[in-house]
């Protein structure tokens, strides 16, 4: 098999110092058709990470669409759900989206403590006057209702007992 001419050869070289053998394809000035798609498809990645780390690629507007502040439970839940969506569509890098779902998380655990400390104000203003004006902004909750304890059947320790039973 004959080799072709070295002007008619592709131009790329590993990292041997090796050239390809392939002959140049006509839709490329300098490499064979394999090189050419290859470099295309890295030319086209290197332009997408480009475009993701510009202060205009700004997910905010997509993750927070409809929410108003993040002090509920339903609000962070909503956040979640479009940011996988947008881990999904392939729209965000997962090691931001990892960041934006370890904050949410912070913040659902932070929320049980907010109520506790609302409640705790408004029940003693005398020693938290700046807390209450702080707190009013949040939905009026207490920090653990105690269960109703009516709504249970405890139908198991009213039936009779068994006829051979002493207890």
């Amino acid at each position: 098999m004959s080799t072709p001419a070295p002007e008619n050869r592709c131009e790329h070289t590993d990292l041997g110092g090796r050239r390809c053998r392939m002959i140049r394809s006509s839709t490329h000035p300098n490499f064979c058709h394999w090189h050419a798609v290859s470099e295309e498809r890295k030319l086209l990645e290197a332009r997408e990470r480009a475009a993701r780390s510009t202060p205009e690629y700004n997910v905010s507007p997509t993750l927070l669409t409809g929410v108003s502040d993040l002090r509920s439970g339903a609000a962070i839940n909503h956040v979640l759900g479009r940011l996988i969506l947008l881990v999904a569509e392939n729209s965000i890098a997962p090691r931001r989206a990892a960041v934006i779902a370890y904050s949410c998380n912070l913040l659902l655990h932070s929320l049980k403590e907010l109520r506790y400390e609302k409640w705790y104000a408004k029940t003693y203003p005398h020693e938290n006057l700046s807390a209450v004006a702080l707190l009013d902004v949040l939905p009026p909750l207490k920090p653990n209702p105690s269960p109703n304890h009516d709504a249970v059947q405890f139908n198991h320790f009213n039936k009779p007992k068994p006829a051979g039973d002493k207890a």
